[in-house]
């Protein structure tokens, strides 16, 4: 028998035979970025001056509109677009036209803009926090005769950054960054989120700049002489409280803004989500363009068909990209911004399916056969197939804390009866009329759905699965109908058998 090793060479040798076979099959073709439209590259007949105006007038489209016309005679989706992109007001008896950027358009309008609720508490008190501390930091002066006025200098200015970033990183779009507002901290402070409450502070013992400040100035109590030191060294210490006042807020509020679990807040999340659509619908463009390198142009997308399993209807390839396109850079943004948290819980079963559907054409494009066409079985397209289905999964894994309702918990799922198969699942917030799937825990394209789920109550289920489970380690999921999700992994873990000979030799 062939040790594994030598499995694991011929596999990463065939790899390599395959990608030496796609870069020798099929040219590299180069083109000028700006010409690139959604249906692929320009036409080989265009003039070199037509094929760059068609270009322009495409990226200019996309970079003001949002929008990749498919083609000019979709008049629709272009005066959708229009309409989206521009507002239009009457101002003293003559309408103004205002350009509203679509990464803007598609954000929270609220006094806050796209920061609302605890960004938005924590941002306005650091505003005010630091609009108070900048003048009382720039207004100390030291206490001892043999301080260096370049060390202060330099301190200050440190501590004057730290504070104006700490505002900026507060107020960023998609909320604040935790590791940066972390290291903020840790910079003026010397102190590092631990996850314990700190409600004691004592200025003698504060680190970071803020501590190499008080040493440089001097700042102890038997230094102060009279009655304008000491508003002096009060300074210091309201500054110092300011900025430890703001990190135990930061403290409180910071798992808002890890993007674990369901505690998010709406105008954030809509940032993120509107980035990673118009993602999704670049990652489309320039899988257009990788088709059109390996020879398989809009006339053939048209016609290579995608057999899906799971008694999915067959999709052309062309069907399947226009779609994710069309609901990345028109669909979804449009229920954001008119349904707001009701319209992710109404696209979020759509984002799923086509999850489904880019995992299978990924597998069937790096799969050999006859069907689809030779060139989307090369590893360039399989690539390209693969970055779609990414940044479908993370536009996701974005909207799925989205809820108005609590979000399903898995708690425990014992087997009461093994044929037919059945699961007893505790937990909480479950629904009835829930959908409950066995899954391959590495391969999420492969699942079983229960054949029956019994709702006993909203923490306790009952799933029968009357199919064939193969062998495998299988993680169980269950959705509400809302979309909302809960994974449990490694609920069933089953052996491949082993074959007659395998069983001689042992």
């Amino acid at each position: 028998m062939e040790s594994s090793e030598t499995n694991i060479e011929r596999g990463a040798s065939d790899r390599l035979l395959r990608a030496v076979e796609d870069v020798t099959a099929f040219p590299i073709l180069t083109e000028d970025i700006g010409s690139i439209g959604t249906a692929g590259t320009a036409s080989p007949g265009a003039s070199p001056g037509r094929s760059s105006y068609d270009g322009l007038v495409k990226n200019t489209l996309r970079e003001v509109l949002n929008w990749g016309p498919r083609s000019f005679q979709d008049p629709k989706g272009f005066a959708s677009a229009l309409t989206q992109s521009f507002e239009i007001k009457e101002v003293a008896g003559r309408t103004v036209t205002t350009h509203v950027p679509r990464s803007y358009v598609m954000q929270v309008q609220s006094d806050g803009g796209a920061v609302t609720g605890a960004q938005a508490s924590i941002w306005a008190r650091a505003q005010a926090a630091v609009q108070q501390c900048l003048p009382l930091l720039e207004g100390l002066y030291p206490l001892q005769t043999d301080s260096d006025p370049e060390d202060l200098s330099a301190t200050v200015a440190t501590l004057r950054m730290g504070l104006t970033q700490l505002v900026d990183e507060l107020g960023r779009q998609g909320g604040p960054r935790p590791q940066r507002v972390d290291s903020l901290f840790d910079l003026m402070l010397g102190i590092e989120i631990t996850g314990q409450p700190v409600t004691t502070f004592n200025s003698d013992q504060v680190g970071g700049q803020l501590g190499l400040l008080r040493d440089r100035l001097g700042f102890e109590l038997s230094r102060v002489n009279n009655a304008e030191e000491e508003k002096n060294l009060t300074n210091f210490l309201i500054l110092a409280d300011h900025v430890f006042a703001l990190w135990m807020s930061w403290s409180a509020l910071r798992t808002y803004f890890d993007r674990k679990g369901s505690d998010v807040f709406l105008g954030p999340q809509f940032v993120l989500l509107s980035r990673a659509f118009a993602v999704i619908a670049e990652q489309v463009r320039e899988t257009y363009f990788t088709l059109d390198s390996v020879f398989v142009g809009p006339a053939e997308r048209e016609t290579t068909l995608l057999h899906f399993h799971h008694n999915e209807p067959a999709l052309t390839l062309a069907e399947l990209l226009e779609w994710a396109e069309r609901f990345a850079s028109e669909e979804a943004p449009q229920l954001m911004r008119e349904a707001g948290k009701d319209g992710v819980i109404a696209f979020r079963p759509t984002l799923h399916r086509l999850v489904r559907l880019f995992e299978q054409a990924v597998s069937l494009s790096r799969r050999s056969s006859h069907n689809p066409s030779p060139g989307v079985h090369t590893r360039r397209v399989g690539n390209a197939l693969d970055s779609v289905l990414l940044q479908l999964r993370s536009a996701e894994n974005l909207a799925q804390p989205l809820s108005r309702t609590p979000h399903p918990s898995i708690e425990a799922a014992e087997k009461e009866n093994e044929n037919p198969l059945i699961f007893r699942i505790e937990g909480k917030n479950f629904q009835a009329q829930a959908h409950v799937h066995l899954c391959l825990y590495d391969r999420s394209a492969d699942s079983v759905e229960a054949s029956r789920v019994h709702f006993g109550s909203g923490s306790t289920l009952w799933a029968t699965f009357s199919q064939e489970i193969g062998p495998g380690d299988w993680s169980l999921l269950v959705t509400n109908p809302d979309g909302a999700r809960s994974l449990r992994e490694h609920v069933l873990i089953l052996p491949v058998p082993l074959k007659p000979e395998a069983r001689k030799n042992r």
